[in-house]
């Protein structure tokens, strides 16, 4: 029994991976620093983001946007407000400009900017769509060894 347990931690942690990183931190080892664009938390005066991805969990600071808030808003953002998801300008534009990245000047229809351009909805993108999600077999697989153990030892005691 006393062998048993130290195999089983073994196997759930090393299949199932690092539980957390401390706060600021991301990746493997937990050895990157979350965006300096990350929105700090006013909780804890610390930035915080996810774990394996470095997604912003607060959004960005005010001028950044997307996931890891490495964009930032265009420089015709009337205040240099964007929304911290997609670029869209919150603010509208200033000086002569229009279009929802502030982009295109008056009078001419240009195109936005190739990085701007997979956003062309006005409503920022569903939290399901940026999440990754769990792959079942990192979840089953240390669930599935933990029964198997634990019937194992109850045969073996009967």
């Amino acid at each position: 029994m006393p062998i048993i347990l130290p195999f089983l931690m073994i196997v759930v942690f090393e299949s199932h991976g690092q539980e957390s990183c401390e706060w600021g931190k991301y990746g493997e080892n937990c050895k990157n620093d979350c965006s300096l664009n990350c929105f700090t938390n006013p909780d804890r005066n610390l930035k915080h983001c996810h774990k394996e991805t470095g997604r912003c969990s607060e959004g960005c600071v005010p001028g950044w946007f997307d996931d890891l808030c490495d964009k930032a808003c265009s420089k015709n953002c009337k205040g240099g407000a964007c929304n911290y998801q997609n670029g869209i300008c919150t603010n509208g534009c200033s000086g002569d400009y229009k279009g929802q990245f502030c982009n295109v000047a008056q009078g001419t229809s240009a195109t936005p900017p190739r990085e701007y351009s997979t956003y062309t909805s006005s409503a920022a993108p569903s939290e399901s769509n940026t999440e990754t999600t769990p792959d079942l077999a990192a979840i089953l697989v240390p669930v599935f060894l933990i029964l198997v153990v634990v019937l194992a030892v109850v045969v073996f005691l009967l």
